[in-house]
């Protein structure tokens, strides 16, 4: 049985190498991320072109582990960056990355995670 991973932020860093680990091992990898379409085509890739921080996100997440049949990885990792100091940040700098970073927890987690439950396989991954 082919093992389904989810993998939010998987267009750069971590997430996609962790994504092409996974794929490297066997897996269908859906890979979530705003520039879906930078990932190479490759079999057992899926790409999905999403912002985990918009309100669409739980439904599209929902409908694209249904389509491939369950969940039994789900790496949360989609987040960046935000440098500088704080009395200088902006307030909608920093609300921007508290939305990517640890918000999506619940579109991400909540959701999706239900589908592990009948597989023998199910678990999931917060990456932080």
């Amino acid at each position: 049985m082919t093992n389904n991973w989810l993998i939010t932020g998987a267009t750069s860093g971590f997430g996609r190498r962790v994504a092409e680990r996974a794929l490297q091992n066997g897996a269908h990898v859906i890979a979530v991320g705003r520039r879906a379409a930078d990932l190479p085509a490759r079999a057992g890739l899926t790409p999905l072109a999403l912002d985990i921080t918009a309100p669409e996100a739980e439904e599209v997440l929902r409908a694209a582990v249904d389509v491939a049949g369950g969940l039994d990885v789900l790496v949360n990792n989609a987040g960046y960056g935000l440098f500088g100091s704080v009395e200088q940040t902006p307030a909608a700098e920093e609300r921007a990355v508290i939305d990517t970073t640890c918000w999506p927890t619940w579109p991400c987690c909540g959701p999706p995670c239900p589908p592990c439950a009948p597989r023998t396989a199910g678990s999931c991954r917060l990456a932080r």
